[in-house]
């Protein structure tokens, strides 16, 4: 099979330098490079083959090339290789080069209620489309058809709910030059509007609207904000119940932030509501870091399945990159022991799993006092947080989560750009696969478009209502 590959490759080297083409900066035998070495990279590091059959993805190589040779222009090009990458079906895709053209948009931004395409901001010097409007068609076509097929192809797999969410929001984007689009609206009054608008600069685009997002519920005066930071937000709810929102998981800090705020601002408390809806995700020891300062008994662990050919090239299974050290630098670390062993079956190509036990939740004691909200944009290591409180029974409130986790690895292409996708395929505590699926949660909520735009946020009146449910009256 590889010698079958190299021999196309050597094949399309020698055609494709001979081919002329337009507006092509990228050279044929770079993008063929590129092409070879994101196919290289998933079949040595990608986690998740149970989602895509190595043999469909030399299938889809062989396809991408032939693509590729004929491809016209760089941006062509960077469509096709996108779409090649999306075949993969993992969530955490990604491919970006810094010397694509600057991005253009519309002077709209966009979301989803209940399942319909929303205006959720505008700048009213280039529109007159008022917020909250509903969008039914663009282009003549349904707007998640159009989306589908304009954008969806180059993305990778996500839950329903989520892969709507990313399509509504790089619908306002472009990087093609002088495109236009076509909305048929509907506004908040019930009037139909017909609208075509250009794409623009974004650095012109300064004069928004107040977009029709959420706001807390603070029209009720229950809340008292005591502690503001870019990573969360911590407040009080009627004296007796603490929000939460955690905006990352980037780094121990935050743990550390959360355990301060807890222990000396909004303490001894008779209840606490998390919110994670707009978390991308981190680290999921910072996830357990969190959930230990409500949940100080071990929390069990996720399932972790890897599989390398070329660990002991690419650390991409540890940040400490233990295969790269000597024994002498590894000296008595256990950790560092560790990741070398598990460094040593993966170079064998074998799986290997971190916990080989699942985790039966009727068996956990719930937490009487901690509630968590997730949603469309829970995503990554923020899936993992609420892997590991589902585990201990902790209730989760609000939508499916993004339904992408997994160790990331980031790689540099031969044509400048920067591939990252997930390494190792990960399983909750109680043994379920949530990649492409998501967590799915206990009480299921949806915010409403008449809440959205009254302001309110359907979610969390929930979630303070389940809250003062499980509390005693005083």
């Amino acid at each position: 099979m590889k010698k079958k590959i190299w021999i196309v490759l050597l094949a399309c080297l020698v055609s494709g330098c001979s081919v002329k083409t337009e507006d092509r900066r990228i050279p044929m035998e770079t993008r063929i490079q590129s092409v070879s070495e994101m196919w290289h990279y998933a079949k040595s590091y990608y986690g998740n083959w149970q989602l895509i059959s190595q043999s469909d993805w030399d299938d889809a190589y062989y396809e991408t090339l032939e693509k590729v040779r004929a491809s016209k222009t760089d941006s062509e090009y960077r469509s096709l290789m996108r779409q090649f990458g999306a075949r993969l079906q993992d969530g955490h895709f990604s491919l970006t080069w810094e010397n694509e053209p600057e991005e253009k948009r519309i002077p709209l931004q966009f979301t989803i209620i209940e399942g319909k395409l929303i205006v959720s901001a505008a700048a009213s010097f280039y529109t007159e489309i008022p917020v909250s409007s509903t969008v039914n068609q663009i282009n003549g076509q349904d707007w998640l058809t159009y989306a589908e097929d304009t954008i969806g192809k180059e993305i990778g797999i996500q839950t329903p709910g989520t892969r709507q969410l990313i399509l509504a929001q790089l619908l306002s984007y472009t990087k093609e030059e002088a495109k236009e689009i076509t909305l048929d609206l509907v506004t908040p009054q019930g009037e139909a509007l017909h609208e075509t608008l250009s794409y623009l600069d974004k650095d012109d685009l300064i004069l928004w609207t107040n977009a029709a997002n959420p706001l807390l519920d603070k029209s009720k005066n229950k809340f008292l904000t005591y502690h503001t930071s870019p990573m969360m937000d911590a407040m009080i709810y009627q004296d007796r119940i603490g929000y939460i929102c955690l905006r990352s998981l980037k780094t121990i800090g935050i743990a550390e932030e959360l355990e301060e705020v807890m222990t000396e601002v909004i303490k001894d408390l008779d209840f606490y509501v998390l919110d994670i809806r707009i978390n991308a995700g981190g680290s999921g020891a910072v996830a357990k870091a969190i959930l230990n300062c409500f949940y100080p008994d071990a929390i069990p662990d996720l399932i972790l399945y890897h599989q390398e050919m070329d660990s002991y090239d690419v650390g991409v299974f540890s940040s400490l990159q233990a295969m790269n050290l000597s024994s002498e630098e590894i000296g008595e670390s256990p950790e560092l022991d560790h990741d070398r062993r598990r460094g040593e079956l993966m170079a064998d190509n074998q799986y290997y799993t971190a916990s080989g036990t699942s985790v039966d939740i009727n068996t956990v004691s719930p937490l009487p006092n901690v509630a968590i909200l997730i949603g469309n944009r829970t995503g990554s290591a923020a899936e993992d947080m609420a892997a590991y409180a589902q585990a201990v029974g902790i209730p989760l409130i609000g939508g499916h989560t993004a339904g992408a986790t997994g160790q990331v690895a980031i790689l540099n292409l031969t044509d400048g750009a920067k591939m990252m996708f997930s390494t190792v395929r990960v399983v909750s505590p109680c043994g379920q696969d949530f990649l492409n699926q998501g967590i799915h949660p206990d009480y299921e909520v949806e915010q409403t478009l008449e809440d959205y735009e009254e302001g309110i946020d359907t979610m969390l009146v929930y979630a303070l209502n389940f809250a003062e449910k499980q509390i005693e009256p005083r």
